[in-house]
């Protein structure tokens, strides 16, 4: 009888284990896709509607609008640093006539293969009640001003 209700609990806690190691290996898997590394999250490029300047800045919004970023590339393509900790960027949806302000940031010096200075990441409030939505910068780079408007539409 001893034998009997131990091999039950011995049975009961190795498939109460498999289920968990499972479940930790799924989260792991989900978490991954959700991290709050805006490089490894899905993210919609806009159209460019202006692009202005030697230097490319594109613009990413996440899939839940909620996360916008920006990307500066030179004139050959490869990604390029400024100086600049912040950059500010007018957000206009598209049935209103004023914008509001974005604030961006760099990414965390913390984060592992990022180029700190050429990657900025705002959050965006509220946008998702809107169908679309234009966001226009202007930054200088060198002494050269590079303008740059994007649209974005579900």
């Amino acid at each position: 009888m001893f034998k009997i209700i131990s091999l039950l609990l011995i049975s009961v806690v190795s498939l109460s284990t498999t289920v968990y190691s499972q479940d930790k290996e799924n989260n792991i898997a989900e978490g991954d896709s959700k991290s709050s590394n805006d490089l490894n999250q899905a993210k919609v490029p806009g159209k460019a509607i202006r692009q202005l300047g030697p230097y490319k800045l594109t613009f990413y919004v996440s899939k839940n609008w909620k996360r916008l970023r920006l990307e500066i590339l030179d004139k050959k393509g490869k990604r390029y640093s400024i100086k600049d900790t912040t950059i500010k960027v007018s957000v206009r949806p598209s049935n209103r006539k004023v914008p509001f302000s974005v604030t961006m940031t760099r990414h965390s010096p913390k984060q592992q293969g990022v180029f700190i200075s050429s990657h900025y990441v705002g959050k965006l409030k509220f946008i998702d009640h809107f169908d679309s939505f234009i966001v226009s910068t202007k930054v200088t780079i060198n002494n050269r001003i590079c303008s740059v408007e994007y649209k974005f539409s579900k």
